[in-house]
């Protein structure tokens, strides 16, 4: 046994490199004395030189072979195929036969503890151990006799480890697939990128001796006996990546870049169908904006002649004229403005001349009393494209894959401007719709490689131009007037006067639709996906690869900065601002009376207004951050009780209101406030003193309970509202009325 430890100490093989270094070799010469180290360093110089090729161009890891199986009718034990791979230092590994291994010995039912299974790592070393040993003569003394291996057989240890041993030190490679990438594409720095990535291949790392990975094992304990129940040999991880190192021999690289070869070309020969034109406009918009407002200078029953100046040359240039209407505003006999929309057919500029499509009714002929407003809108061209959007392919498509699941349109209302509140200088998306879309049919019939579709519902395009502009400023008053931007008090007690007021920092709000065709699913004859990505925005579509979303869009854009020049004819209307008759307020904007009582009616539904049903009128309520309940001090014993019950139901509307008797108001109070008047039938000597020029026309002294809303003489573009009634059963009546508002 000494002897044989004496001997293992004797083989000193070539340790691992874990640095650059020079390398030296033999210089031979006659008569030169050769000794063990030269031919040591015979062998190193050759070896070392190999290694450093294996660790630095082929890396480490399993080469073939190797693979980790369990043995039949034997539990405990594992086997090991033949195989070969490299280690860190690039030594070469071979495994020239089959190798068994008994986890049994490698592993105690102690490691076990409380669990069920554990986890244990097969890896694979290299090792060298000494071969035939010789007699050596030794000077030493002649008397004694010396055994020596005389060769070192390179070969492998097999061991089973708890914890995963540590990856040979990588390369710095972070990013430079993105680097890759980018210096491929267009782009500018070039020069910047080729530096970053030479800089990867600058690099050279140190090894270490560390063991190759060849499985992970999960193993179990049953009667006391070790049992494997899974041999991972691909150690993937979650997504998908080996984390087993595998070497590509060049051969195997051939192969498969050989396999590649073939199948490549026949892929991006593969013909997919495309996307070759839409009509309408990729990223198109559609604008309404408010060009001018004036006093017209005369006119014909066909045309009005606009204010001097009015300069309309970009309009005539574009081919914009037939997109202008023009809201003419007449005096009747009862000089009260009446307001006529026409379609614009044609433009003088020497005159300044607006021929319209038409004449003006009742024969009326613009004169210098007549207002105008000039708008540019070319929504009237939207709904009328949205009639028929047609997209055509390249060849015939099965149309049973085009569909309500596979083709979609989502419309987005914005608002834009440069100092929006709280958003600042952006385009704010509002809220997603889903745009219902029609497949009807279409004259001319659409061929086989067409697909025509319409937005909203077939049967009311033809009835309901107006469609789109109604429904862009009903979702934003909806968005707007839902918030807590009324809570907060940020709305004003005069909504329709003050729509300009909420939008003043916006420079205009739109709509757009996102048309969106799913081409994983749509098919033509031959079963083939569309190639449908819209890249960069032109036609025709794909990119060589079957599926892919082809989106496109255009908007709807409402210039609100326009809407500015509608303050001041807005107050030329005789129209009672407290009381809101639709027809008034549309014919007052040349809206539809439709369009004009969706606005109204979201403004209802938010408790801006209210709607009075045995009328048909709608009517302002009290304006949420400036509030006073006032109850009338002589008839304190019922009113006041009545204004705690209001003020309650005004602050689950989101109302904070004050209470005050009629004899604590101030003249501040008056100014600030908008004020909820409880009163009783005798009510002269609390409007004399405390409410004075407040004229109210009911008979209070007959009243079942009534409410009454009335300008505020205190404050502008105020109110007083007075419920009340004759006696205590009528007053409440009246409170409990006006509750039911905000229930």
């Amino acid at each position: 046994m000494a002897d044989e430890k004496k001997m293992e100490e004797q083989i000193k093989d070539i340790a691992c490199s874990t640095s650059l270094k020079s390398f030296q070799r033999n210089r031979y010469f006659y008569g030169k004395l050769l000794t063990v180290r030269d031919f040591e360093d015979e062998q190193r110089y050759f070896i070392e030189k190999q290694r450093l090729i294996n660790r630095l161009i082929h890396g480490e890891g399993v080469v073939c072979g190797l693979k980790v199986e369990k043995v039949e009718n034997k539990e405990s034990f594992i086997c090991i195929t033949p195989g070969v791979a490299l280690d860190c230092c690039g030594r070469e590994i071979v495994v020239p036969e089959p190798v068994e291994i008994d986890l049994s010995k490698k592993i105690s039912l102690e490691e076990f503890g409380d669990e069920e299974t554990i986890t244990r790592w097969v890896t694979i070393r290299y090792s060298a151990c000494g071969k035939e040993p010789v007699p050596a003569y030794s000077a030493e003394s002649s008397c004694e006799e010396t055994c020596c291996y005389s060769r070192i057989e390179e070969g492998y240890k097999i061991e089973v480890l708890e914890q995963r041993p540590e990856d040979c030190e990588p390369m710095e490679d972070e990013g430079v697939c993105q680097i890759w990438l980018e210096l491929l594409s267009e782009v500018e720095n070039k020069k910047e990128l080729s530096k970053q990535l030479i800089n990867y291949w600058e690099q050279c790392s140190s090894f270490s001796d560390k063991p190759v990975i060849l499985a992970k094992l999960i193993i179990s304990k049953t009667n006391d006996q070790i049992k494997i129940n899974e041999i991972d040999r691909t150690l993937s991880d979650n997504e998908g990546d080996f984390n087993k190192k595998l070497i590509y021999s060049n051969p195997r690289l051939y192969r498969l870049i050989k396999c590649i070869g073939k199948s490549l070309p026949d892929w991006l020969k593969k013909d997919f169908p495309k996307i070759t034109d839409i009509n309408w406009p990729h990223d198109g918009v559609f604008k309404w904006k408010i060009i001018e407002v004036g006093t017209a200078q005369g006119g014909s029953k066909s045309s009005i002649i606009l204010k001097k100046g009015t300069n309309l040359s970009t309009y005539v240039q574009n081919n914009l004229i037939k997109d202008l209407d023009i809201v003419a505003l007449f005096y009747n006999e009862n000089n009260v403005l009446e307001s006529q929309y026409r379609k614009a057919k044609k433009f003088d500029s020497n005159k300044s001349k607006l021929e319209i499509d038409g004449q003006w009714d009742n024969e009326k002929v613009p004169n210098e009393r007549t207002r105008y407003i000039l708008i540019l809108n070319q929504i009237r061209q939207f709904a009328e494209l949205s009639r028929r959007l047609k997209i055509t392919f390249d060849r015939d498509i099965s149309k049973s894959t085009i569909n309500n699941k596979t083709l979609n349109v989502i419309a987005k209302p914005y608002i834009s401007g440069q100092e929006l509140p709280f958003f600042g200088n952006m385009e704010v998306s509002l809220i997603n719709l889903n745009v219902p879309i029609c497949f009807g049919s279409y004259s001319p019939p659409d061929g086989k490689n067409e697909v025509s579709f319409s937005l909203f519902k077939c049967d009311q395009i033809n009835n309901e131009l107006k469609i789109a502009g109604n429904f862009i400023l009903k979702e934003t008053a909806k968005r707007y007037y839902s918030t807590s931007t009324y809570k907060t008090g940020a709305v004003i007690a005069n909504p329709l006067a003050n729509l300009i007021n909420i939008l003043k920092n916006a420079d205009g709000l739109g709509l757009r639709f996102y048309i969106q065709l799913k081409g994983d699913f749509v098919l033509d004859e031959k079963d083939n996906p569309l190639d449908g990505n819209h890249l960069k925005g032109t036609l025709p579509t794909g990119n060589s690869c079957p599926g892919g979303v082809f989106e496109s869009w255009m908007d709807i854009y409402i210039n609100i900065n326009s809407l500015e020049k509608l303050r001041n004819l807005f107050k030329e209307f005789k129209a009672n601002i407290h009381e809101y008759d639709p027809y008034v307020v549309a014919k007052g904007f040349g809206l539809t009376e439709a369009h004009t009582k969706d606005i109204l009616n979201t403004w209802v539904k938010n408790r801006i207004i209210h709607y009075d049903e045995g009328n048909e009128k709608y009517y302002p309520l009290p304006e949420p951050s400036k509030t006073i309940i006032a109850y009338d001090k002589k008839f304190e014993e019922y009113t006041k009780n009545n204004a705690e019950i209001l003020k309650e139901t005004l602050k689950k509307a989101g109302i904070e209101a004050i209470i005050k008797s009629t004899d604590d108001l101030t003249e501040r109070d008056k100014k600030n406030n908008d004020i909820i008047l409880i009163r009783g039938k005798d009510v002269k000597e609390t409007t004399i003193r405390k409410l004075k020029d407040v004229t109210s026309r009911v008979k209070w002294e007959n009243s079942k309970g009534d409410r009454e809303i009335i300008k505020s003489p205190y404050r502008k573009n105020s109110n007083i509202f007075i419920l009340g009634g004759k006696d205590e059963e009528s007053v409440t009546k009246a409170v409990n009325n006006f509750i039911k508002i905000y229930e």
